[in-house]
This record gives C-alpha cells, sequence and structure tokens, in this order.
C-alpha cells in the first residue's frame, strides 16, 4: 500500500552494494518498474519539487584506522 496516502507514492529502503552511478535509478525504473520520482531520464513522474532521492545514512571503512564509520540522517521533509 502507498505511504502517501490518495497516491500511488511509496517511500524505499535501498541499499546500494556498489557506487555505480546511477545504479539505484536504474533499478528502481527498469527492474522494479517503479522509477523515483522527478528523476526525467528515467522516466520518473515530475511533481515539480525535484529529484525524490536521498542517502539517508553512509558507512565506510577508514581508509588509515580501518574503523567503521557510520552517518545517518533523517528522511527530508519534503518527501
Amino acid at each position: 500500500s502507498p505511504s502517501v496516502p490518495g497516491t500511488h507514492l511509496t517511500t524505499l529502503e535501498l541499499t546500494p552494494r556498489t557506487g555505480r552511478t546511477h545504479q539505484l535509478r536504474i533499478h528502481c525504473a527498469e527492474g522494479l518498474g517503479m522509477p523515483i520520482v522527478g528523476d526525467r531520464t528515467y522516466g520518473g513522474v515530475n511533481l515539480g519539487c525535484g529529484l525524490l532521492l536521498c542517502a539517508a545514512g553512509i558507512s565506510f571503512e577508514h581508509p588509515l584506522t580501518r574503523e567503521r564509520l557510520e552517518y545517518g540522517m533523517g528522511e527530508p521533509e519534503r518527501f
């Protein structure tokens, strides 16, 4: 069911395995058949609010200390 009542919109949590350019955008549009809102390149509907794609968190290994670092934020209000 949609996470925005009265629409066909929903929020997804996606976990990319690599940092390949457009990876999530292509997979949503071509693999799931659900392009990201505002993604004009891959067929997303334009609601006048821009591309609704956000990195809400990131984790990586520090290159010198090998410590695992994690950073995150909440979902933006415009979503």
